[in-house]
């Protein structure tokens, strides 16, 4: 299982960079073109740059929930039923997809998933036995946030772009990965500041 782990884990981390890439690029060729192009979030021009990074990162998500769907639901399943749950979740994106648009396929798979995210969050909070890669309370805390985080933040940009709860739902999403983010990596430092205020 450890090398299953890993294998996940270094997945995440190159898919996270191609999309680091992908946005980095979005973000110069869109500064470049505003400078250059009069109104041009007006123009064909953007609606064209619109599409096409829609077309680059939506590859790029997709890869990441595969990877959430295999990395989620280890916490409480066996390794043969994740492949089978990617499989699954891959056939059911592709089917949505054919059927109707790429975003509808991922709003399907962040639907299926934000609800499992979220029970495997409480769960952690009630200190029940779920399959971690680190040990401690908090450490498993944070990357139950990190995870519920990213789902919370696709599904707001896939669905709700233009909801009056977007920048709401935002902000929710940005305290899940921060928080979730110092929880994982500070853990000692943490432990360190409750123990002084004890101490007070």
């Amino acid at each position: 299982m450890r090398n299953y782990d890993f294998i996940i884990v270094i997945g995440t981390v190159i898919v996270l960079a191609i999309l680091g890439f992908a946005c980095l690029f979005g973000i110069i060729y869109a500064y470049e073109s505003a400078k250059n192009i009069p109104n041009w979030e007006y123009s064909k021009e953007y609606s064209n740059y619109v599409s096409t990074m829609n077309k680059i990162a939506t590859p790029i998500v997709v890869a990441l929930l595969i990877l959430l769907s295999l990395c989620i639901p280890k916490r409480v399943f066996p390794r043969n039923i994740l492949n089978i749950t990617a499989l699954v979740l891959i056939g059911i994106f592709g089917i949505i997809s054919i059927l109707f648009t790429y975003v509808e396929g991922l709003l399907v798979l962040l639907v299926i998933m934000l609800p499992i995210q979220t029970a495997v969050l409480i769960l952690t909070l009630l200190k029940f036995e779920l399959k971690y890669e680190k040990r401690g309370y908090l450490t498993q805390i944070g990357s139950s946030m990190i995870h519920l985080g990213i789902i919370v933040f696709i599904l707001n940009f896939v669905a709700l772009r233009t909801a009056t709860i977007h920048l709401m739902v935002f902000y929710i999403s940005m305290v899940l990965i921060c928080v979730g983010s110092a929880f994982t990596f500070y853990t000692q430092e943490i432990y360190e500041q409750i123990k002084k205020f004890r101490e007070i």
